[in-house]
Order: C-alpha cells, then structure tokens, then sequence
C-alpha cells in the first residue's frame, strides 16, 4: 500500500509541475501585462486620480511582475527531463503498476482467507460426524447395559413366581392328618407383593410381559417350545407358556418360550 500512496504523490508532483511551467505563470505573466496596459492607458486617456492604496497595489504587483527571471521558473524538484507531457503519463502508468500488483495480492488474500474458512468448515463437519457416531455409541452401550439389568430382573421374577406356584401349592394341599402351616398363606402373600412391585419397576422402564396364551404366535417375540393338537383351535395358537417374554417400544428384550397348537 506505501508503493501505492508514493506513486500517486510522485503523479500529482508531476501534475502540479506540469500545471505551474506551463498554465499557472504564463498566465499570471500575461495577465499582469495586461492589467498594467490597462492602467496606463486609463491613466493617460482620462487622468483619473487613483486611491493611494490602488495605486501602491498596482506598484507592488508590477514590481512583483517586474522581479520574475526571464527565463522559465525550475522547481526544488528540478526541471523536467525530456517531454513533460510523457513524464506525467510515466507516472500515472506506475501508479496504476501499482493498484494493479495491490489488486492482485488482494485477491490472492482473499483466496487464502476462502480456502482457511473452506478448511475450518469441513474440520468442523468431520467433528460433528465423529461427535454424533461417539454419541450413538454411547447410546448403544447405554441400551446394552440396560438391557442386562433388565434380564437379571426378569430372571428374578422368574424365580419369583416359581416360589409362589410351589407356595401356592403347598397352601392348598389338604390332608386328614394335617393342615398346612400357617406360614404358607404368608409366604404366597409375600411373593405376591415382590412380583408386583418387580412389575411396577418394569412398567416404569417402559418394559411389559408379551401376552402369549390365547394369542397367536408370534416370530418377534416368541419362540416355539413345543406343540400338540387340539381340535376345534386355531392353528399356531399359543398354548401354554413355558418362559415369559418381555418387550420394549416393540424390541424384544426376552422373547417367550410357548407350545403352539399344531
């Protein structure tokens, strides 16, 4: 940019060279002959009586005029060499040298700055793509480690309602010589109440038993134990379930072990 403002200032020197050799003082030289014409010859034609400070006016500039060489001014700078006329059109070429080399380290710039902002987008893209797969995996393992937990509950409950069914029968066996202990009626009311609740915490995770019995069978969330025919059913409907299943938001979490009909 400094190469850019000194040749312009060398143009307008040469410009202002130009302007002061051949336009300012010929006309200033020019004009100062002839308004001392026009005094002289006002004064010889009607005698007219200046004021006194006209009339110094006049002396000073025509002493002033009077004082100017001959021969053309030079200039600190020093005289033109050669055509003054190609100097001025030399310099206007250099500066215009000049804005074109500026414009053209601009450009390139501009370029550099496109092509950083280009590579700061797509580092920024590759980061979300790696961000989103890190995120996704985490969900997976997060899902994976939920569902083990989920089958060490649904085991649990398994557990659970084999000690009520064995409780259950042994409370309503009857014999002539005993009767059953008390502490039956309380066992099974106790794995009722642990079922339940091992139900509700189910249900809070959005976790519900796959209806199997009276249903029709079904590939995504049972699988087939066994058959045997009963006349008058539907074929492949389910029987008897020998293990539950459970499902999530329509994924199995355990799939139903169940005896079709057939």
């Amino acid at each position: 940019m400094k190469k850019v403002f000194a040749a312009l200032w060398r143009a307008v020197k040469a410009v202002g060279r130009f302007l002061d050799h051949y336009i300012v003082l010929p006309i200033m030289g020019v004009l100062g002959r002839w308004m001392m014409g026009r005094v002289n010859a006002a004064k010889a034609k009607d005698q007219v009586v200046m004021k006194p400070w006209k009339s110094e006016a006049v002396e000073d500039f025509r002493i002033w005029v009077g004082e100017l060489p001959d021969e053309k001014p030079r200039f600190d700078d020093g005289p033109f060499e050669g055509n003054e006329i190609m100097m001025v059109l030399k310099e206007f070429a250099t500066l215009r040298q000049e804005i074109a080399m500026q414009n053209q380290e601009q450009h390139k710039t501009t370029a550099y700055i496109k092509d950083l902002l280009q590579s700061f987008q797509d580092a920024s893209r590759i980061y979300e793509q790696n961000t989103q797969g890190l995120d996704q995996l985490a969900e997976n393992i997060r899902l994976t480690v939920e569902k083990d937990v989920v089958l060490q509950f649904v085991s649990l409950r398994d557990i659970l309602v084999r000690g009520q069914v064995a409780a259950q029968a042994a409370a309503e066996e009857k014999s002539f010589l005993r009767r059953p202990p008390a502490v039956l009626d309380e066992a099974v009311a106790g794995y009722d109440a642990a079922i339940l609740r091992l139900d509700r915490a189910l249900d809070r995770m959005s976790i519900y038993k796959v209806p199997t019995v009276g249903h029709m069978f079904d590939p995504k969330t049972m699988v087939v134990a066994g058959r045997r025919l009963e006349p008058g059913r539907a074929r492949n409907i389910v029987l008897e379930e020998q293990r539950s299943g459970y499902e999530r938001q329509g994924e199995a979490i355990r799939t139903a072990e169940v005896v079709v009909n057939g």
